[in-house]
């Protein structure tokens, strides 16, 4: 645990004091969801920026629907990503059922966490913007 990052606490309270079959389902829904966006972005960025110089080429490469690029990669890793978050789902909305909201809450307190972390942090502090033009851009000098 790196102590010089200030949510070290709340993670170390968290783990201490929730059943660890809580935690494990909210690390693994978090887990799949961001790659499963980043999956969705690689397909995004193909379609939005396709003149963007790219430093990779996606595995399997992809097919062409309705003008649309969808990679195979990518897909596969969103198709598997949900197989793995929708029982998770499910067994927290048996558990919201039979009244225990906990685990519900827990998981919008960490979406909305995130998403906060994004929001106010990470949409500053990128190193690529749009430009006025609508090309992305580096901001920042490596």
């Amino acid at each position: 645990m790196d102590r010089d990052d200030p949510a070290w606490s709340y993670r170390a309270l968290a783990t201490a004091t929730l059943p660890i079959d809580v935690i494990s389902d909210l690390v693994s829904i978090g887990t799949a969801a961001a790659f499963g966006i980043v999956c969705f972005t690689v397909i995004w960025q193909r379609n939005m920026h396709p003149d963007m110089p790219r430093s990779f080429s996606v595995p399997l490469g992809g097919v062409r629907i309705r003008g649309w690029w969808i990679g195979v990669t990518p897909l596969l890793g969103i198709l598997f990503c949900l197989i793995m978050i929708v029982p998770l789902f499910a067994d927290m909305a048996r558990a919201l059922i039979h009244g225990n909201p906990v685990p519900a809450l827990l998981l919008l307190a960490y979406a909305g966490l995130g998403f906060a972390t994004y929001r106010f942090y990470s949409q500053h502090n990128s190193r690529f913007a749009l430009s006025d033009d609508g090309a992305i851009r580096n901001t920042r000098a490596d």
